[in-house]
């Protein structure tokens, strides 16, 4: 299982969000996990996320009654308080294509915009903060 309280850790490559949609069903979906990736100060959806957009949109339509939580995260670089809307603004545009390409309500979502304060890997390489630019997209099974 993918945590986001694990820091410094790598994401289980072998594992995409397509293999563990395929892999389980509706009865027994616990959480689905996956991330997408932004340049240096930008809220813009890169054209390399697509596929994962895609699969997080199958995801999200396969399993209707899973909560859908929208994290958005930045690096360190900068202001904090810039930081911390630049990863808002991450995550509502992660949230916005989500709605136009699943048709579910926007009230589904859960936003939350954490900037510096959740990384996942250290912000003293170039590497480390291009990889905590990014928005994390979880899928839940609501509990009755």
């Amino acid at each position: 299982m993918y945590l986001q309280s694990d820091v410094r850790r790598e994401p289980p490559a072998e594992r995409s969000l397509k293999d563990i949609v395929e892999s389980r069903n509706q009865d027994t979906m616990d959480e689905i996990h996956e991330e997408v990736f932004f340049g240096f100060n930008s809220f813009l959806i890169k054209p390399e996320a697509t596929g994962t957009l895609k699969r997080a949109a199958e995801a999200i339509q396969r399993f209707p009654e899973a909560e859908i939580l929208i994290d958005g995260h930045s690096d360190n670089v900068g202001d904090e308080q810039a930081n911390r809307v630049m990863s808002q603004q991450r995550a509502e545009t992660v949230k916005k294509w989500l709605v136009n390409h699943t048709g579910v309500e926007a009230s589904r979502f859960i936003v939350k915009g954490w900037g510096p304060a959740r990384p996942t890997f250290s912000n003293d390489s170039p590497e480390g903060r291009r990889k905590n630019r990014r928005v994390e997209i979880t899928l839940r099974a609501c509990r009755q």
